[in-house]
């Protein structure tokens, strides 16, 4: 493979792991909303899914996708 090709891979790599984790935040996105329906607190949501509180508030006011 030369570096033509390996940038070119690399870029098709590159592109299917942002469009896995543009899926993974968009179940994120789902998961809180139904955290906040069931009564979960954001501290709880956030120690579960590894993230700030400041982080589920911003999830939960739909900022910053």
């Amino acid at each position: 493979m030369n570096t033509l090709e390996g940038l070119e891979d690399a870029r098709t790599r590159r592109a299917a792991l942002v469009a896995q984790i543009e899926a993974i935040d968009a179940e994120i996105r789902d998961l809180v909303q139904a955290g906040v329906a069931e009564g979960l607190t954001g501290g709880e949501m956030a120690e579960a899914a590894g993230l700030t509180k400041q982080r589920i508030s911003q999830i939960k006011r739909g900022g910053r996708q």
